[in-house]
């Protein structure tokens, strides 16, 4: 684990295999509310990442090296309606990603959003989405409250 500034951020650094680096946000850019529901696609959080400066200047910064990569949006009761968000550049981790990397990604002082759905509309309930506290606590919270947009990418090394 390594801490680097890049495009005016902080981040941590956490080497998957020989082939690639992932870097998480060591603090948050904004926070939103997640959206009218808790389809990560569907999200204010994804819109915003996904038309955000950050990204752009990633891209800039990167090239080539920037790797996409896809996002499982299956739901904490093991429902895959919303599928697999694919070609992310910059993201928000689901439980997956905080599961396996968590304990190489430090703490932070405010909470935020996952990518992981509580659980779907077809289970009666799209309107919680797992979140970080401040402690590392997991917990789900309604999409209309405002947490912060803790983002990742991924660089071949």
């Amino acid at each position: 684990m390594c801490k680097f500034k890049i495009c005016g951020y902080d981040w941590t650094s956490v080497q998957d295999g020989e082939e690639y680096t992932l870097y998480f946000m060591n603090g948050t850019m904004e926070c939103i509310s997640f959206g009218k529901n808790n389809n990560y696609a569907e999200s204010n959080v994804a819109e915003y990442l996904d038309n955000s400066q950050l990204l752009k200047d990633l891209k800039e910064k990167f090239g080539d090296k920037l790797i996409p990569f896809s996002l499982s949006l299956t739901s904490m009761d093991g429902f895959k309606d919303y599928g697999i968000k694919e070609n992310c550049l910059l993201a928000i981790p689901n439980i997956q990603v905080l599961m396996k990397y968590g304990e190489d990604i430090p703490t932070i002082d405010n909470t935020y959003w996952l990518a992981t759905p509580n659980q779907t509309l077809r289970r009666g309930d799209s309107s919680c989405v797992q979140c970080v506290r401040g402690t590392g606590c997991v917990i789900c919270d309604g999409c209309y409250w405002e947490h912060g947009v803790r983002p990742f990418f991924i660089i071949k090394s």
